[in-house]
């Protein structure tokens, strides 16, 4: 929440956040609070003005069906939130300069976005073009408007900000981790069951501090996942006559292993996109060194000056024997096409 807030306070030219997290782990109730406290700060300021709405709040989960993701409906629900008279448009130009329009009006200082995978739902991960595309339209939401956006998704909507240099520079990251099993984390999580156990004894027939361990596999770290796993529990019980959660509520109302898997796996390999490895810094450190070589740098010998000098006389003689220059071995320059042929390739398509 700090980082959130210093990013959004911050006065450079970084137009985007991202919180980013795996299912369960909290983003919708950090994003949701977060609104709730620009609000409450921004009260008299309201009172005074009711047309100002310096934070906006808009739950994308609906917005994109199995085929395609619908932008008209996008700007329909962002101007629905923003007390539009009239949120309808009959084309995406028009709309999109509605919403420049009032977001300008209300001075709106920050506009979440939650459930925002779906900007890019339907592309595929090697479809650069693409999610470029999607990418320079969610930037132009907030193009002219001063207004910062905070997209909260999975960790799926990694790939559409790192598209170009453009984008990666004008954006932050924020991770909303889960517990890991490590011995850190594992107090922290510890903590929490101790404040549940303290919070809601009416409704707790054992100690969750009891059953750590069992509790931490059945969630594997993300309190999201505690939470609907109780909920469950607290209902068996209460159909049952009972006054709390019993062990026997716990164990029926556990997710299976095979679907504890695909969380977690989804999880530590989202960690893993943000993680600084050792591929990455590897990448880096290949493209500083290319930098040198494109520059001339005296510093770093030039390929061709390595070539031992025994290798540079065997492909003199070799041109000699064959009677050309340059030998068999020369490499043909490929031909040019000609610019006015017709491509083989259509023009391609909006994503």
């Amino acid at each position: 929440m700090g980082d959130l807030k210093r990013i959004i306070a911050t006065p450079d030219d970084t137009w985007l956040a991202q919180l980013v997290a795996p299912t369960g782990a909290g983003k919708t109730h950090t994003a949701t609070v977060l609104h709730g406290e620009i609000v409450d700060q921004h009260a008299k300021e309201i009172a005074a003005d009711p047309t100002y709405m310096p934070s906006i709040y808009v739950s994308m989960s609906l917005l994109a069906d199995k085929a395609a993701h619908n932008w008209k409906d996008d700007y329909w629900k962002i101007l629905v939130a923003l007390n539009h008279p009239n949120p309808r448009s009959y084309d995406l130009s028009e709309a999109r300069e509605k919403l420049k329009t009032t977001l300008r009006k209300r001075r709106t200082e920050v506009l979440i976005l939650d459930e925002a995978a779906h900007f890019i739902s339907g592309c595929k991960s090697d479809d650069i073009a693409s999610i470029k595309r999607r990418a320079n339209v969610v930037k132009s939401l907030t193009e002219d408007t001063q207004t910062r956006l905070l997209l909260c998704a999975t960790f799926d909507l990694l790939p559409m900000i790192r598209v170009d240099g453009q984008l990666a520079r004008r954006n932050q990251v924020v991770h909303l981790q889960r517990y890991r099993n490590t011995e850190c984390d594992r107090t922290e999580f510890a903590g929490i069951l101790a404040d549940l156990d303290s919070a809601f004894p009416n409704y707790l027939a054992v100690s969750l501090v009891e059953l750590e361990n069992e509790i931490y596999e059945g969630c594997v770290g993300l309190i999201g996942v505690l939470r609907n796993w109780l909920v469950r529990a607290a209902t068996a019980a209460q159909h049952s006559g009972r006054g709390g959660i019993t062990k026997s509520d716990l164990d029926a109302a556990r997710l299976s292993l095979r679907d504890l898997i695909p969380i977690l796996e989804e999880a530590m390999n989202g960690e893993e996109l943000l993680a600084e490895s050792d591929e990455a810094k590897r990448e880096f450190r290949l493209l500083l060194d290319g930098d040198k070589r494109q520059l001339g740098d005296p510093a770093v010998p030039k390929e061709t000056q390595n070539e031992p000098k025994e290798a540079a006389d065997e492909s003199t003689d070799q041109g000699k024997k064959s009677g050309k220059k340059g030998g068999k071995n020369k490499k043909r320059r490929p031909a040019r096409r000609n610019p006015n042929r017709p491509s083989l390739d259509g023009p391609e398509s909006e994503a």
